[in-house]
């Protein structure tokens, strides 16, 4: 999976046909208070697709295991979404884990 860095923000998609996922995510090395969720629209619109709540638990649970593989203490900040995208939630799984795989040579 190809990651990138924007900004400050890791980013991963995925696209496979019909489906698609974007996710960014705003990595630290500090545990922040709390986790931002910032929904990226893209022109034209829709209807928002993705439950919030089920991303950020698709998102922890990515996090949490790269972490545990990586034995790396990284924290999420910022999750990006496009909201019109495909609820498909262990495709966010598997990004935030790929982006914190990324992300980890940056904080060694």
């Amino acid at each position: 999976m190809n990651v990138v860095k924007h900004e400050g923000v890791y980013k991963a998609f995925r696209v496979t046909g019909p489906t698609n996922n974007f996710l960014g995510l705003s990595i630290t090395p500090n545990e922040p208070p709390s986790v931002r969720c910032v929904q990226r629209n893209l022109p034209g619109g829709g209807k928002c697709e993705i439950d919030e709540a089920k991303l950020v638990t698709a998102v922890s649970e990515g996090v949490s295991i790269a972490k545990r593989e990586l034995q790396i203490a990284l924290f999420v900040e910022q999750i990006e979404y496009v909201p019109t995208d495909t609820p498909d939630y262990e495709a966010y799984f598997d990004l935030a884990k790929a982006i914190v795989c990324s992300a980890a040579s940056d904080f060694k």
